[in-house]
């Protein structure tokens, strides 16, 4: 269990390390790298890579041209901050898209984990919990013909 909580931790560890660090600043990317990071300023709410407008048509043109000339990361999310504000960088990086459904997945395999090293320390051969839990749902004698009293006051209210 402990190597289990471990592995986790591991996890999560790395996954927020990934978040934190982003492209690398100083390589040239793709365009398509760029437009996917990229918050078009013309369709709230979507990537520049997913915007139909014709203005964002042109952007991703401009953003075409300076990578082709080679500019960096950090060049061309600079050029952007300056035209757009710091908004245009509010895409998630490429690890958020992956990396909370498998933290979501590591911790639900450590809770199922966690319940089943539970449930393998009750003995399923010790009949005793058992007969226990039956004895409490029996039903005595004179709750049966309370019971069987009720019914046929009932019956007779009804006919």
């Amino acid at each position: 269990m402990k190597i289990a909580i471990g592995i986790l931790v591991g996890l999560v560890a790395a996954a927020f390390a990934a978040l934190a660090s982003g492209p690398d600043a100083n390589a040239t990317p793709t365009a398509g790298e760029v437009y996917a990071r990229t918050m078009s300023p013309f369709c709230p709410g979507v990537t520049l890579r997913d915007c139909g407008s014709d203005s964002a048509a042109d952007l991703r043109r401009e953003i075409s041209k300076k990578v082709a000339k080679g500019a960096t990361n950090d060049e061309i999310d600079a050029w952007l901050v300056e035209s757009f504000g710091p908004k245009v960088l509010g895409a998630p990086k490429g690890a958020a898209l992956w990396m909370t459904p498998l933290t979501v997945a590591a911790i639900g395999a450590a809770v199922v984990g966690f319940g089943l090293s539970r449930m393998s320390k009750v003995s399923v051969t010790d009949p005793a919990p058992l007969a226990a839990s039956r004895s409490k749902q029996a039903t005595s004698d004179a709750d049966k013909a309370r019971l069987e009293t009720e019914l046929q006051a009932f019956r007779r209210s009804t006919e």
